[in-house]
């Protein structure tokens, strides 16, 4: 009897853990400050931030970071890697090719930055004009000014960009 009674003990648990499963969702990012930035193998940033938010305000799902690169995003995504991605344009390619999105509406914006070094932007005028400088960016993202091209040829040949794969090697 008391082994009887032992093994439905044990369904029990077995059983109210599957119930209390949470359900896994997990989130691709790359390095994209502020959103994502990556230190020393470490992944911090709004997203990291939301994540854990997230996981803690609620307790059907667990989101959790999948780490990609900006040009592996829709591979990775069609392979199934990752379910979401959090601070994405949909003109950032997700509506070009085999892409099945769904999108929230915008609850976030920003805007392209651009920095030189001061002995040549001696104003923010210096900025007016970007046909006679040449542009560094990075290397699988879709830039407003280019109407969010991201193909590093024709960014290379019609809007003089010099492609980097980091942000560090851009600043440098």
């Amino acid at each position: 009897m008391k082994s009887a009674a032992l093994i439905i003990l044990l369904l029990l648990f077995i059983f109210a853990g599957q119930v209390q499963a949470k359900t896994l969702v997990k989130v691709g990012g790359y390095e994209f400050p502020p959103y994502v930035e990556i230190v020393d193998g470490r992944a911090s940033g709004f997203t990291v931030e939301l994540i854990s938010e997230l996981n803690k305000i609620q307790s059907d799902y667990h989101f959790e970071l999948v780490l990609t690169t900006p040009i592996r995003r829709f591979k990775d995504y069609q392979q199934g890697l990752f379910d979401a991605v959090f601070f994405e344009d949909p003109n950032w390619g997700w509506l070009q090719g085999n892409h099945i999105i769904s999108n929230s509406p915008v609850i976030a914006t920003d805007s392209e930055v651009f920095i030189a070094l001061k002995q040549f932007a001696k104003s923010q005028a210096w900025f007016d004009n970007l046909d006679d400088k040449t542009l560094i960016g990075i290397l699988g993202y879709h830039y407003q000014l280019a109407n969010f091209e991201n193909n590093p040829s024709i960014l290379e040949n019609e809007y003089k960009m010099m492609l980097l794969s980091s942000h560090k090697k851009v600043l440098n």
